[in-house]
């Protein structure tokens, strides 16, 4: 029985080195050649003629590429692929149905020579074409069906949907990546490096899309490759590269049946036509600038807006390109790369989801167990030690699970990067972007969720917080060219990221104005009396921020509601702080996951409650003389000089029962949020344990001053405080806001 398994791992590593392989550079065949000589001799030996055939028809065609002596590499190069392409169909005929071995090769094509495939001119003709099925769904490809990936085609037969599955998967990764270094190249940034990363994705992509029978996609990458490979760049070869980029990931949208239509995706041939032009444009000043401008334009403006609602969409081309080489200079200094070492998997992202998930019912189930009574009462020093040792080894693997989840955030903000650099050409402003802390890692599902909000802060900056007369900078002292900056960094168990810009600010007293308008807060309120923060975080209103001329008022507001409510529903928090004449910052504060967290279990009544640790500020008995009111119904407390409102959890959730009606005979929760801090009367603290999250389910979700629910060691469900929601209620008649 001949040993089907060697001949896949050899036809497999032939794969490989044939996506690796470079025209322009003969000397990668090599080891292709290495490899068809040992296949020939192992097909051979075990009875495989028809594949040691073809073994040896690749064979001369790499070998001819290596030593020169071919006048069509690109022909050639086709031929190769389409030989090794039915040697690993044939193969996985022969392993299904062995017996009939001897009558697959009956129409498939394998009887053409090696002679008449170098002959074959027209490259858009080859007389082999491997074997090809319609796309259907086999029954080990199900878990794959709720995916809808649409091939534009037929599959190969050699390959299945897990293999298309898998292309589209690392494909979307590298194009991530490649904005990064498109744009390195614009700015003059490891200039070496990333001309060859790009060259390389466009390289691999090419060949993989080639096995896929993705002839668009093979086609394109072809052509971005070649102009990767000339010597020198223009400044519009930027922007052409970025279309590229674009095109390929609405493309590829489409493919894995996130797009619902075609519409939004550049037309091909004008696409390769546009490549083509450039690329002569390289060697020759025969191009008319202003019309590939023109023409760049028209690929531009039907970038996919499906991630994104029409009112972000930003336009990718400027209205001019210069054509001029990028601005000489000494280079930045290059960073240095370590070289990648580590193994990785790709796992998808349900099953990471439902692993992390069961990782928090082996929590609950261990601590329903260690709190459980019956333990308790029989605990012997075995017993404990074992506990001890469960409670540890559960702790260790939430924190593994969760690691599992965290992804770095440069991908978001490079993508950021791309709009500051798109919306700063459109509205003629110069802004230089910094970020730093890119590799703060976050978990994936919150990183999904930031893009949105960030790209409106981002707009917003550009917009309306950049001055758009550059004598305003200079006279004010100024640099001509403005900066915004977004930054990352943990503090206390949470994750900000921080978006500055040294622009015009916000002028407070026009906000105030425009606040007092709209009825937020009262006609008698005082600009140095009402609390800055309170006033600030009013642009997030959406009487305020959906009003086209708030930015005529505020330089902020546009859409800032629709951040706000993105941010709260990750369990965080925004707020922005502006000086006048100088800049704004937003801030946002996330937590590290949606799964876990420290709570502190209080009682109220019967029910028990879960306040998030990092919330708290400390926990209290008051003394009858701290507690006043404020026009004899708002209850306060006074201590260390500070007059906090009380707020009682039983009149918000309604709770009947037996519960402290006064507060000296209860317990006070010190929270704090966004500088706010508020006390929670309380009945009993019950003391401090882990906390796994879940979600309030359909039509539940917008519970006041809830966020969650976790099911608690005895069985029972308690709530899970929302400390942002809590203050803001609490607050709101001491800055006289209108509830």
């Amino acid at each position: 029985m001949p040993n089907h398994n060697t001949l896949e791992s050899m036809l497999e590593e032939l794969s490989l080195e044939f996506v690796l392989a470079d025209i322009s550079d003969p000397d990668t065949f090599k080891p292709m050649l290495h490899i068809l000589k040992n296949f020939f001799k192992t097909a051979k030996n075990h009875g495989f003629s028809e594949l040691a055939e073809d073994a040896a028809r690749a064979g001369k065609i790499a070998k001819a590429i290596i030593e020169g002596t071919t006048s069509d590499i690109d022909n050639q190069f086709d031929s190769l692929n389409l030989i090794i392409s039915e040697m690993k169909s044939f193969l996985h005929l022969a392993t299904q149905m062995p017996e009939k071995k001897s009558d697959i090769t009956k129409g498939t094509g394998y009887q053409k020579t090696e002679t008449d495939l170098i002959k074959n001119d027209s490259k858009n003709n080859l007389s082999v074409e491997p074997e090809k099925t319609p796309l259907n769904k086999s029954d080990t490809e199900n878990h794959l069906e709720e995916s809808a990936l649409i091939h534009p085609g037929t599959l190969p037969s050699y390959l299945n949907l897990e293999d298309f599955a898998e292309f589209l998967s690392m494909q979307t990764t590298n194009l991530a990546n490649m904005e990064t270094l498109i744009l390195n190249i614009e700015k003059n940034r490891d200039l070496d490096f990333s001309r060859g990363e790009i060259k390389r994705i466009f390289h691999t992509a090419k060949g993989e899309a080639g096995f896929l029978g993705l002839k668009d996609v093979e086609a394109v990458c072809h052509r971005a490759e070649d102009l990767m490979s000339s010597d020198e760049l223009l400044s519009n070869s930027v922007d052409l590269l970025l279309s590229v980029k674009d095109w390929l990931e609405a493309t590829f949208m489409l493919y894995s049946g996130k797009a619902s239509s075609a519409d939004n995706i550049p037309d091909t041939d004008y696409l390769l036509d546009l490549l083509d032009r450039h690329k002569n444009s390289l060697s020759s000043d025969y191009e008319n600038e202003n019309n590939f401008a023109e023409k760049l334009h028209k690929i531009s403006d039907k970038k996919t807006t499906d991630s994104i609602d029409e009112e972000k969409t930003l336009e990718t081309v400027p209205e001019e390109l210069s054509g001029k080489k990028p601005a000489s200079g000494k280079p930045s200094e290059p960073q240095q790369f370590s070289p990648v070492i580590a193994e990785s998997i790709n796992v998808d992202a349900s099953r990471l989801d439902r692993l992390v998930e069961m990782i928090g019912e082996i929590a609950i189930a261990e601590s329903m167990i260690t709190q459980s009574r019956e333990i308790t009462k029989n605990l012997s020093s075995d017993l404990l030690r074992a506990l001890n040792t469960l409670h540890k080894t559960t702790r260790e693997l939430q924190t593994l699970g969760l690691g599992l989840r965290m992804v770095p955030l440069k991908a978001t903000f490079s993508r950021m990067e791309r709009v500051v650099r798109d919306l700063s050409r459109k509205v003629n402003k110069k802004i230089r972007f910094v970020m730093t802390g890119e590799n703060t890692e976050l978990d994936k599902n919150l990183v999904e969720k930031l893009g949105d909000p960030l790209i409106h802060i981002i707009r917003n900056s550009v917009d309306h917080g950049i001055e758009v007369d550059e004598m305003q900078r200079l006279d004010a002292g100024k640099p001509e060219t403005a900066t915004i900056e977004i930054r990352a960094f943990h503090k206390g168990g949470h994750l900000f990221i921080e978006v500055e810009d040294d622009g015009r600010g916000i002028d407070q007293e026009r906000l105030m104005d425009k606040a007092k308008k709209s009825g937020l807060i009262s006609e008698d309120a005082d600009i140095f009396n009402i609390d800055k923060a309170f006033l600030m975080n009013l642009v997030f209103h959406p009487g305020l921020s959906t009003a086209t001329k708030i930015t005529d008022v505020s330089g902020r507001g546009v859409g800032m509601d629709v951040v706000k409510k993105s941010i709260e529903s990750c369990r965080g928090k925004v707020s922005i702080t502006s000086t006048s004449g100088k800049g704004t910052i937003c801030t946002i504060k996330l937590p590290l996951t949606l799964s876990i967290i420290d709570g502190l279990v209080i009682r109220v009544a019967q029910e028990h409650y879960v306040i998030p640790t990092l919330s708290v500020v400390t926990s209290m008995k008051v003394r009858k003389e701290q507690v006043s009111k404020i026009f004899q119904t708002n209850e306060t407390i006074t201590t260390l000089g500070t007059i906090l409102p009380l707020f009682r959890l039983s009149k918000l959730f309604d709770i009947k029962g037996n519960t402290s009606s006064l507060p000296w005979e209860g317990i006070v929760v010190i929270v704090e949020d966004n500088g706010m801090q508020t006390a929670l009367l309380a009945d009993e603290l019950l003391g401090k344990q882990n906390t796994v999250i879940k979600s309030m389910g359909p039509g539940m979700e917008n519970i006041k001053g809830v966020s969650g629910a976790t099911i608690m060691p005895d069985g029972r469900v308690s709530l899970i405080l929302d400390v942002s929601g809590i203050v803001e209620l609490s607050h709101s008649d001491f800055n006289g806001k209108q509830a």
